[in-house]
């Protein structure tokens, strides 16, 4: 999470099959952040390409429920930057739910600075 002229700015990505559902959902969940004054910076990539992506910067990664059989994978890659990576529930992705995986994001990220495991 970075600070610009007082508002916390998190940057995610979203790893998926397609990435139409997950570019309505990230709309979504940057909704839920400007509703609580945080700026959301996010884009949505095919996971079979995850190994091409630049992960410098990025405060989360989110695994779309199609891909989350590759989470492990994920998180063996980026290991080292220590940035979490994180299963969308099915629900709330189904149900296109901004808000609870907005709160699944701020805590994987606090999570992850306190020294745990996300």
């Amino acid at each position: 999470m970075n600070l610009l002229h007082g508002v916390i700015i998190v940057k995610i990505v979203i790893l998926c099959a397609m990435g139409m559902s997950s570019g309505i959902l990230l709309k979504n969940v940057k909704k839920a952040a400007s509703a609580e004054g945080i700026g959301l910076d996010g884009e949505c990539y095919f996971c079979s390409n995850f190994k091409e992506l630049d992960y410098k910067g990025v405060d989360c990664i989110l695994m779309a429920p199609q891909v989350r059989n590759q989470v492990n994978l994920v998180k063996e890659y980026v290991k080292d930057l220590k940035t979490p990576v994180i299963s969308i529930a099915m629900t709330d992705y189904g149900l296109m739910k901004g808000k609870p995986i907005l709160d699944q994001i701020l805590q994987a990220i606090r999570s992850s600075q306190d020294g745990g495991q996300a």
